[in-house]
């Protein structure tokens, strides 16, 4: 039997290991947060916005009526 070179796919040379991580997991937390609090101002906006339209709507239908 004689020994064969495997070249493989996957890099295996020094310096390749992934990059830690230096982002602290309460910095994490506050994006989140900051993230979930804008989404919800979001969807009050938008609730606001189409209570306005739908008033709106009303208040146009009841002038209809009276013409």
């Amino acid at each position: 039997m004689s020994e064969e070179n495997i070249t493989t796919d996957v890099k295996q040379e020094e310096g390749t290991k992934p990059e830690p991580n230096d982002i602290p997991r309460s910095r994490l937390n506050e994006v989140i947060t900051e993230r979930n609090q804008l989404r919800d101002s979001l969807k009050t906006f938008e609730l606001k916005e189409e209570d306005a339209k739908k008033a709106k709507l009303q208040e146009e239908e009841k002038w209809q009526e009276l013409n």
